[in-house]
């Protein structure tokens, strides 16, 4: 959405400003992208429309959450480019998280795990997260066609103990990352690519991307879901769901949408909570 060399001005900036600041200044320039960049301010709305009209709230509420999903976005984007003034400690002092402890009991049964989260408020961060609690993280992301910019996301990604693969070629790495006892991160709120799941998703059909089931069929590891959202006083904090274990029994394909559906119901459920944090840019419902 944003140029590289604007989020290279943004990350030096949020090197020397205070939070608030830097809140200020990211806000102001995703303000700017909201009235520029009506395509996107489009599909956002969609999107927000829906999520409304499935929990029974009036649609007239979309404009105000689009907006304000926007200025989160530039939250995100401020707290994710001042990361490598911080030290691991700082970081785990300032974020907020359900107990992880059985991520511990995981490894300790040599099963590795897949981390599933949406775009809701500071899914970077989220796997950082996870990565400070002692635990080797690979993330599946899709690569950005600046290579500067796609830099820029891996060198802190990376300063923080995440370990970055593209799609579709990082497949077969992420099965032996699994197989090492390893933690792989995926978004799956947004197929990019092939062929989806069909799941329902606030009572309409939609498609979820595949590869975190078929990570866990092939691997035979759980899907754990997970969100690190703002609270009420602006704090991050990471939520976790279920831990979706691959059926025994059943086709493929069957298999394919059992993990699928419990991992929709999951996400739905955040994103129907913080749905002013679902910095979702891309159209997800089809007209």
């Amino acid at each position: 959405m944003l140029t590289y060399w604007s989020l290279a001005a943004l990350k030096w900036m949020c090197a020397r400003a205070s939070r608030p600041t830097r809140y200020k200044v990211a806000s102001l320039l995703c303000d700017f992208q909201y009235v520029v960049s009506w395509r996107k301010r489009a599909r956002v709305k969609d999107n927000v429309t829906k999520v409304l009209l499935a929990l029974g709230r009036a649609k007239e509420e979309a404009t105000p959450i689009t907006r304000t999903i926007f200025r989160n976005f530039g939250r995100y984007l401020a707290d994710f480019l001042s990361l490598p003034i911080y030290s691991n400690d700082e970081i785990r002092r300032w974020i907020g998280s359900d107990d992880l402890s059985f991520l511990d009991e995981l490894r300790s049964s040599g099963k590795g795990a897949i981390l599933v989260s949406c775009h809701v408020g500071n899914w970077e961060l989220g796997v950082m997260a996870v990565a400070l609690h002692g635990h080797s993280v690979t993330a599946i992301a899709q690569a950005h066609k600046n290579k500067k910019l796609n830099d820029l996301f891996k060198e802190i990604r990376h300063e923080r103990g995440v370990s970055c693969v593209g799609l579709g070629a990082g497949i077969r790495e992420c099965v032996k990352a699994l197989r090492r006892n390893e933690m792989v991160a995926i978004a799956g709120d947004w197929i990019t690519a092939g062929k989806g799941v069909a799941v329902d998703f606030f009572g309409r059909t939609v498609q979820f991307p595949q590869g975190p089931a078929r990570l866990s069929i092939a691997a035979d590891v759980p899907v754990i879901p997970g969100v690190m959202a703002y609270d009420e006083m602006g704090r991050p904090y990471l939520k976790t769901g279920e831990v979706i274990w691959p059926p025994k029994e059943g086709s493929k394909e069957e298999k394919l949408s059992i993990i699928s559906k419990r991992l929709a119901q999951n996400l739905e459920r955040w994103i129907g909570q913080h749905l002013d944090q679902w910095c979702m840019f891309h159209r997800i419902w089809p007209n």
